[in-house]
């Protein structure tokens, strides 16, 4: 079954079911809401736009994309939300 990060909930406009957590990777108990332009999971409690934008700031801000290939904005935003975040926490020594 096809599942949908809140990144792509954004791009299409409109819901999208079900969304996957970008931190802990459940599927289906996060809910989209149209009026913040975030979803939250009921499991872990984050709010996903919210940590992916940290992540993204962080790997950026330390050169890690460089390191990894990835130059311009639009390829970044090609990679997925929950691997974004993954590299993120496991960098920050955060639990996932």
């Amino acid at each position: 079954m096809k599942n949908y990060s809140v990144v792509d909930v954004i791009n299409a406009g409109c819901n999208l079911e079900p969304i996957r957590c970008v931190k802990c990777e459940y599927i289906g108990e996060v809910t989209f809401n149209q009026y913040t332009k975030d979803a939250y999971c009921a499991i872990c409690g984050t709010w996903q736009i919210e940590l992916f934008e940290e992540a993204l700031k962080f790997l950026k801000d330390s050169g890690r994309f460089e390191k990894l290939g990835f130059i311009t904005d639009e390829e970044i935003n090609k990679i997925d939300p929950a691997r974004v975040v993954e590299t993120y926490l496991r960098e920050t020594n955060q639990t996932i």
